[in-house]
């Protein structure tokens, strides 16, 4: 499902039906809901060019069939699973995850991941910083998301990527 950008009123859809969601071209959206797409069909999707500053809580979970994340260029929260379910929980088959940034990352969000084959992306222009956003990055990522350093590959990607 391509999204086109859009005032008002969400239209009405299946969500289970969805297996690729593709929001960015939705410039002006700025959040979702707690456990918004919790256990859906979803296989990709694209939060990359939305203002989305958090994602919260249980928003993702056990979205067993998500293999591809985009996260949002100017995301400062992924939330923790305080409340419920982490942003993340038993994404079993998540193997892509795209950070244009580096957000604040809540405990065990990626709880439960099969972490097989994981590759984090993050952009190449971090390399010239002195790896400084690519240390916070796998620093939050471990200290906090659940995820220790060896358990997925780092891979820098040209910035912007297919936007």
């Amino acid at each position: 499902m391509k999204a086109k950008e859009q005032t008002g009123e969400a239209p009405n859809y299946n969500k289970d039906s969805i297996k690729v969601l593709d929001l960015s071209n939705c410039t002006g959206l700025t959040s979702i809901g707690d456990y918004a797409f919790a256990g859906n069909d979803l296989t990709s999707i694209d939060l990359s060019n939305t203002e989305v500053a958090i994602i919260r809580y249980g928003t993702f979970s056990a979205c067993d069939e998500l293999t591809e994340v985009r996260l949002p260029k100017d995301l400062k929260t992924i939330e923790d699973g305080a409340s419920g379910s982490s942003a993340f929980q038993n994404c079993n088959s998540l193997k892509h995850i795209y950070f244009y940034n580096v957000p604040t990352i809540g405990a065990q969000v990626f709880r439960n991941l099969n972490t097989s084959g994981l590759i984090i992306y993050y952009p190449s222009s971090w390399n010239s910083d002195g790896n400084s956003s690519l240390n916070t990055l796998k620093q939050r990522l471990g200290d906090n998301g659940g995820l220790t350093e060896g358990t997925y590959t780092l891979t820098p990607f040209t910035y912007p990527l297919g936007l």
